[in-house]
């Protein structure tokens, strides 16, 4: 592959992403679909209060501190589900809001702070839960994060690892390969 065969790929791929950037929102596909959660978590303008629904303790997933404790709460709240072409809500969804979970590692002195709903022996523990404030995305309300002391991002809505935003950096790939042949036509020709 020559050096001119690349940069027509890799400006193919700057087309491709441009297109379907405005493209895929222009049709119904928010852009917090297209993007990975860390960055929609970001800008994300949606605050409410979440349910401590359990607490849990387990290994660092890191291999490298394995030996260290990882603090996890979970939560769950409602709101509005957004009408899209990838989510469409039921009526009863709408009037009573749908409820959403998260799940997050925090701080231990977080952890020890909010009461455990499932244990009714600790002391602290009264009737309702404990409650939290978090904020989400609009757009797509199972990427939320814990804003009490700080952030803390949920590890299991919007497909951290493996999400929808993982198709649309292919669908740039595959876009910018079919571009690519359509610029030798106009720029970066090849000798022969």
């Amino acid at each position: 592959m020559s050096t001119k065969a690349i940069l027509r790929l890799l400006f193919g791929c700057a087309i491709a992403a441009l297109i379907l950037i405005f493209l895929l929102p222009a049709i119904g596909i928010p852009k917090s679909y297209l993007l990975p959660p860390g960055v929609i978590l970001g800008g994300a303008k949606g605050k409410t209060v979440a349910y401590i629904t359990g607490k849990n303790t387990g290994q660092n997933p890191n291999p490298f501190r394995s030996t260290e404790k990882v603090w996890y709460v979970n939560y769950q709240y409602r709101v509005t589900p957004p009408e899209n072409l990838l989510e469409k809500p039921t009526a009863d969804e709408l009037k009573k809001k749908k409820v959403y979970k998260g799940h997050t590692s925090v701080p231990e002195e977080l952890y020890n702070r909010v009461r455990n709903p499932k244990k009714v022996s600790e002391p602290q523990n009264d009737a309702l839960p404990e409650t939290v404030p978090i904020k989400f995305e609009v757009t797509r309300p199972d990427i939320s994060a814990i804003t009490k002391d700080g952030t803390f991002g949920n590890d299991q809505g919007g497909g951290a690892l493996l999400g929808s935003w993982i198709l649309f950096f292919l669908g740039i790939f595959i876009l910018g390969y079919m571009i690519a042949p359509l610029l030798q036509k106009v720029m970066l020709r090849e000798e022969y």
